[in-house]
């Protein structure tokens, strides 16, 4: 579901600024999904203990996927060898780089306060600047504002899905769980934010995670009547509410 998000979202951000993007669509989507299924890899790897079923899905076609993974790995270089200016490649390198810093860094600490929160700040600013990459404008300094919008989306969505997958968290990783009370700060943070930034100019874009908020404020008030699995993979499709500009 990640890299459908990011895709979306990188729609929406380039009809704002008016940018045309062609195969920078797949680069997108497989960047994402190739650093969502490493922290996945690498998680199965080094747990002993695989509760999700995602997480046992890794686990059993552990190589396969590895396999495909150098696959798509090997695609998208090359794509982005060939097509990208010098600019956007030493751009994607850089970013490729702190991807991997990031993933090392939250793969070998565990048990330290806040780490749920740590690791969904670092997934949502990976993501937002994953999606900014192929669509910078012009001056760079206007894309401060549609990655602080989309970071309080993305945040929310993934600080709701550690919430839910606690005890699982608990039992693979040892993490100490977060509070309700932290969720209800991060959620009031992320509609605050979002609200914020109505009147700058971003109102499309504000609308979209505003409404995204809303969505999983809504879904985490009733998450005891949804199974988790099914409550993960809606908290995902909260977050494709940009595609609301197309009906």
């Amino acid at each position: 579901m990640r890299p459908l998000v990011a895709l979306i979202w990188q729609n929406a951000i380039a009809a704002h600024f008016d940018h045309s993007l062609g195969y920078h669509r797949f680069l997108v989507f497989t960047s994402v999904w190739l650093g969502y299924s490493a922290d996945r890899w690498l998680d199965t790897w080094r747990n002993n203990c695989n509760l999700s079923r995602r997480h046992l899905f890794h686990a059993s076609k552990r190589w396969t996927l590895f396999a495909i993974w150098i696959f798509i790995l090997s695609i998208s270089m090359t794509i982005a060898i060939l097509k990208l200016s010098p600019e956007l490649l030493r751009n994607g390198f850089a970013l490729a780089l702190l991807s991997i810093v990031a993933t090392v860094a939250i793969q070998t600490t565990r048990a330290i306060r806040f780490k749920w929160l740590h690791k969904s700040l670092v997934t949502a600013l990976l993501m937002s600047l994953s999606i900014l990459l192929s669509t910078i404008p012009n001056p760079i300094e206007l894309a401060l504002d549609p990655v602080a919008i989309m970071l309080s989306a993305f945040t929310f969505n993934c600080s709701l899905i550690h919430f839910w997958e606690a005890s699982i968290d608990n039992k693979q990783e040892r993490e100490i769980a977060s509070s309700p009370r932290n969720m209800s700060l991060v959620c009031l943070f992320s509609i605050t934010l979002t609200v914020a930034f109505l009147n700058l100019g971003y109102i499309e874009i504000a609308l979209y995670s505003l409404a995204s908020a809303l969505l999983l404020g809504s879904m985490h008030c009733i998450r005891d009547r949804i199974p988790l699995e099914l409550r993960r993979t809606l908290a995902d499709i909260a977050l494709f509410t940009p595609l609301a500009a197309l009906v």
